[in-house]
């Protein structure tokens, strides 16, 4: 199983020439905030959007001199705790002992790591808990905590999810979403089936693609897909740099099949 971490694979990516508005086939939406606000559901299902919080009382665990993990609350509502370093560790080593406790049930954040949705996780991300939220959807809860890389050696502006799954006090399920884009509202039902749906939108990424969790599995919808190209500024900037952080947002009508016509 291949496990990227810190960017995207690289590809050879291409764009439009000349005036982009002169060409048929492609819609330029200016930027990922407008062509996300057009294909995303205008309501955010999760509620209640907390920071999580270290706890300081007699519950650290001091592995060595120098290296400490400490007990952070991930909110109020379940048992739900993350043992983590408080400053980044000297090695990679030294990642492996993360963990989180659901209702005394331990996981490993490696094991997350090595679940994630579309197995590009080559590197061990360093992640910042920061936030969680809750959504009340069928007959089961969810909890979304969001993360960032605070790795000294990547880029922190990466975001990605971690999805809970939880029955009354049972864990169902947990799932990872590396590199996705800022913004709660990638978690809708966007075809309509009473089903939750994941918008996987990284940045760097030529395709948006859609997942649904359909009997506590992870299926993605083939049929629906939005292909988007980088601009010139953006592969002269990739090629110069050779880094970027943005979503591409030049829209491919030729190569897209949305619940709607562009």
């Amino acid at each position: 199983m291949c496990v990227c971490c810190g960017e995207s694979p690289k590809k050879n990516i291409t764009s439009p020439k000349n005036n982009i508005a002169s060409q048929k086939n492609y819609i330029d939406f200016e930027s990922s905030e407008k062509l996300f606000n057009k294909i995303s559901k205008t309501t955010n299902l999760f509620k209640n959007k907390k920071e999580t919080q270290i706890d300081y009382e007699g519950d650290t665990q001091s592995l060595s001199d120098s290296i400490i993990l400490v007990k952070k609350r991930i909110g109020t509502k379940y048992n739900i705790n993350l043992y983590t370093y408080l400053y980044t560790p000297p090695t990679y080593a030294a990642f492996h002992s993360e963990y989180l406790k659901i209702n005394n049930l331990k996981i490993s954040i490696d094991s997350l790591l090595y679940k994630e949705h579309n197995n590009v996780i080559e590197k061990h991300p360093y992640f910042y808990f920061r936030t969680v939220s809750y959504l009340h959807f069928g007959k089961n809860d969810y909890i979304l905590i969001e993360l960032q890389n605070r790795n000294f050696n990547m880029n922190g502006d990466i975001t990605s999810y971690l999805l809970i799954k939880m029955h009354k006090s049972t864990l169902i399920s947990t799932w990872l979403f590396y590199n996705g884009y800022h913004d709660e509202k990638v978690f809708a039902d966007f075809d309509n089936d009473g089903e939750l749906d994941y918008l996987d939108w990284g940045t760097r990424k030529n395709e948006i693609s859609l997942y649904s969790l359909k009997k506590d599995s992870l299926i993605k919808n083939k049929e629906k897909f939005i292909f988007v190209v980088p601009s010139k500024e953006f592969i002269e900037f990739e090629e110069t740099f050779h880094d970027s952080n943005d979503w591409y947002f030049i829209v491919d009508k030729s190569k897209s099949n949305w619940f709607f016509k562009f």
